[in-house]
C-alpha cells in the first residue's frame, strides 16, 4: 500500500465536508460559497420586528393624544389707568346716569343708665311714612305737610321732598313724620294716610302715603331721668355698635352684580330718650336706653359702572372686544353734598371716584378651544395667533409625549391669569 502524504490527509479531510459531488459521482472542487437563504431571513425577520415596533410606538402616541390633557397659561394686553373723576348716579340710570339701587338693614339694641331724677314731660310720636304718586308728575311737598289716618290722626312731614312721577312705576319717597300732639295715643301700627291739604284737587286721589312700620315714642306723664353724660356716654357706644353691625351685614349681604363703597352708606338712629336727659323705662335703679338704627346704602350696578370707566379710558375700544376691570371695588368713593341727597327719587346724586384700575383684555376662551381641538402639538402658536389680545401663551401637555390636542375641548384647560 502506497503510503499518504499529510497533506493529502488535511485536503481529504476538508474535502469531507465541504466537497460537491457531481451526478456521475466523480468528486468535485471544494466550494468556499455560503449556504443559501440564511442571511435574507435574517434581514426580513429584523425588518418585521422594527415595523412593529414602529406601528406599535404609533398607535401608542396616538392613543395617549386622544385622551391627553393639556393645560394652558394665557397672558393677554393688560393696561393700568389712574382714574379722577365725577360721575352721576340715578335710580332709573336716565340720561346716561349710572343706575343704583338701594338696600335697607336695620338693627336694634339696648343698654342700662344710671337714674338721677325725675320729672313730667310730653313727647310727641315719631316714624317714617312711604309717600306714593300715581300721577304722571313730580310732586313737590312742603316741610310741615300734613298726613292723616283714617281716624283722623295728623302727622306732619319733618323735611320738604319731592316725590317722583310714576313714569318708570309708581313713584314714592320715604320721609320722617312727627305727630302733631304728644301723647301715646299717636303711638300706631302700620297705617294708610291720605294727605288732607289735596282735598278738592286733582291730586287728592293720585298722591297717597302709608307706613310699614309702627310710629312709637308719644308720652306724657313723669319719667325718669340721667345726667346728660352718661346718656351721651351710652348713646355714642350704641350708636358704635349699631354701625359696626349695619356696616358688616351690609358687606355681607351685597347682591351680585352690584358693588358697595363706605361713603355711600346712610345712616339714622332714633331712641326712647325724651328732652334729650330722660328714659321711659326703668327698672331696678336705671333706665333703659334702646335705639335702632336703619342704614340705607347706594350699591352701584356693576355693569354699569364698568361700561362708563371703560368708555372713559378707552373711548376708541371695538365694541365687540371684551375686557375685564380690576380694582373697581379699591376705589374711593365720595358722595357730593351727601346730607342734601334723597334715595330713591328722581334726583341724581353726584360723586367724586379716584383710584387706580386694571384693564385686562379678555377672549373668547370657548373659540380657542374649538380651534385647538385635534390640532398638532407644534402648530397651536399659530392658532394663538388669531386671537389679538393674546400676548403670551404656555401649553403644558400630560402626558408630556402627546402629539395632538385632546378631542374633547373639556380636556383642555385654560388659566387666563385673572
Amino acid at each position: 500500500m502506497s503510503k499518504k502524504i499529510f497533506q493529502d490527509i488535511i485536503t481529504k479531510a476538508v474535502g469531507s465536508v465541504h466537497e460537491e459531488v457531481s451526478v456521475d459521482g466523480n468528486k468535485g472542487r471544494v466550494s468556499n460559497r455560503p449556504r443559501r437563504g440564511v442571511g435574507n431571513k435574517f434581514l426580513v425577520s429584523v425588518s418585521l420586528i422594527v415595523l412593529g415596533a414602529v406601528v406599535v410606538l404609533a398607535l401608542f402616541l396616538l392613543f395617549s393624544s386622544s385622551f391627553s390633557r393639556v393645560s394652558l397659561k394665557v397672558t393677554t394686553s393688560r393696561k393700568v389707568f389712574d382714574l379722577n373723576d365725577k360721575i352721576t348716579l340715578n335710580k332709573n340710570g336716565m340720561n346716561g346716569d349710572i343706575k343704583y339701587d338701594i338696600m335697607k338693614l336695620e338693627d336694634l339694641e339696648s343698654t342700662k343708665v344710671s337714674i338721677t331724677g325725675s320729672k313730667r314731660v310730653q313727647r310727641n310720636a315719631i316714624g317714617v311714612v312711604t309717600i306714593y304718586n300715581y300721577g304722571k308728575t313730580v310732586q313737590r311737598l312742603v316741610i310741615g305737610t300734613r298726613v292723616e289716618t283714617n281716624d283722623g290722626k295728623i302727622y306732619k312731614i319733618q323735611k320738604a321732598i319731592l316725590v317722583p312721577s310714576n313714569k318708570l312705576g309708581t313713584g314714592s319717597v320715604d320721609v320722617a313724620v312727627r305727630a302733631e300732639q304728644a301723647g301715646d295715643n299717636y303711638n300706631i301700627p302700620p297705617s294708610d294716610f291720605i294727605l288732607p291739604g289735596l282735598k278738592g284737587g286733582t291730586k287728592f286721589d293720585l298722591i297717597r302715603a302709608k307706613s310699614h312700620k309702627n310710629i312709637i315714642g308719644g308720652f306724657v306723664g313723669e319719667i325718669k331721668t340721667v345726667s346728660p353724660a352718661d346718656l351721651q356716654k351710652a348713646r355714642q357706644q350704641l350708636r358704635e355698635v349699631i354701625t359696626q353691625k349695619l356696616t358688616k351685614n351690609a358687606i355681607l349681604q351685597v347682591p351680585k352684580g352690584f358693588i358697595l363703597y363706605s361713603d355711600s352708606m346712610f345712616l339714622s338712629f332714633t331712641d326712647n330718650v325724651i328732652d334729650n336727659s330722660a328714659l321711659v323705662d326703668s327698672t331696678e335703679g336705671q333706665a333703659s336706653l334702646t335705639m335702632s338704627g336703619a342704614l340705607s346704602s347706594i350699591i352701584i350696578d356693576q355693569n354699569e359702572l364698568r361700561n362708563y370707566l371703560v368708555s372713559k379710558t378707552i373711548p376708541d375700544l371695538n365694541k365687540n372686544v371684551k375686557v375685564i376691570l380690576l380694582g373697581l371695588e379699591k376705589l374711593d368713593f365720595h358722595v357730593l353734598n351727601k346730607e342734601k341727597v334723597v334715595l330713591g327719587g328722581d334726583q341724581s346724586i353726584k360723586a367724586d371716584i379716584s383710584g387706580s384700575i386694571r384693564i385686562i383684555w379678555d377672549f373668547d376662551d370657548i373659540m380657542l378651544k374649538d380651534k385647538l381641538v385635534g390640532i398638532k402639538k407644534s402648530n397651536y402658536q399659530d392658532v394663538f395667533r388669531q386671537f389679538s389680545s393674546i400676548e403670551k401663551a404656555e401649553a403644558v401637555f400630560s402626558p408630556s409625549w402627546a402629539l395632538y390636542f385632546p378631542n374633547d375641548p373639556q380636556r383642555i384647560t385654560i388659566d387666563k391669569g385673572f
